[in-house]
């Protein structure tokens, strides 16, 4: 996946803090709470990481077409984003 992104990003390399996790092989439930959990530990380890991006929000939503459950995901990341100081990009 690395060789992917640098080859449409047109990069010889990512950094080694860039981290890359699939996660579609998890129930969309557990995506939001890895996700969290993830950026709550990066927090700790190393004082925070200053931005997430996420490719796809309607990965993180049963039904991409519901607006109710896109807002309350939204709101969730951005409550996410502002309790641990960092910035979170969806794409």
């Amino acid at each position: 996946m690395r060789d992917k992104i640098c080859k449409y990003g047109s990069v010889q390399k990512l950094p080694d803090s860039v981290l890359i996790i699939p996660l579609l092989e998890y129930d969309v439930l557990m995506r939001v709470a890895i996700i969290e959990d993830l950026i709550r530990a990066k927090r700790e380890e190393f004082d925070g990481c200053d931005i997430w991006f996420i490719d796809g929000l309607g990965d993180l939503l049963d039904n991409s077409n519901a607006p109710v459950e896109s807002k309350k995901v939204i709101d969730q990341l951005r409550r996410l984003a502002s309790e641990c100081n960092t910035s979170i990009v969806i794409l």
